[in-house]
């Protein structure tokens, strides 16, 4: 988040605050609870287990929402998105199941 704070000020600065309608308002605190909630159970975890496994069990997100988007009617899980995933958890996996760690 520090990376993307001088263009959030730069941006804000220009243009003003955001306009938000009360479904946007609604998203962005549920979405604020619920980011809050994954650091608080990443940090619990780290009590019961090893950090390579809670990280790992972090980065399954993306591909939990994907299999929510897979098994819902209407949409579609393009083939980019879905290899992004799958490289990036692949990406976790080795990283966090090295023996240098």
């Amino acid at each position: 988040w520090m990376l993307m704070l001088p263009f959030c000020i730069y941006s804000i600065r220009k243009h003003g605050w955001p306009e938000l309608n009360v479904v946007q308002w609604c998203t962005f605190l549920l979405t604020t609870v619920f980011f809050a909630h994954c650091c608080a159970c990443f940090s619990l975890a780290l009590d019961y287990t090893t950090v390579g496994n809670v990280v790992i069990l972090t980065n399954t997100q993306s591909l939990i929402l994907l299999a929510g988007k897979f098994f819902s009617p209407g949409d579609q899980v393009l083939p980019m998105e879905a290899l992004g995933a799958i490289v990036a958890f692949t990406g976790t996996v080795l990283c966090s199941k090295d023996a240098a760690l």
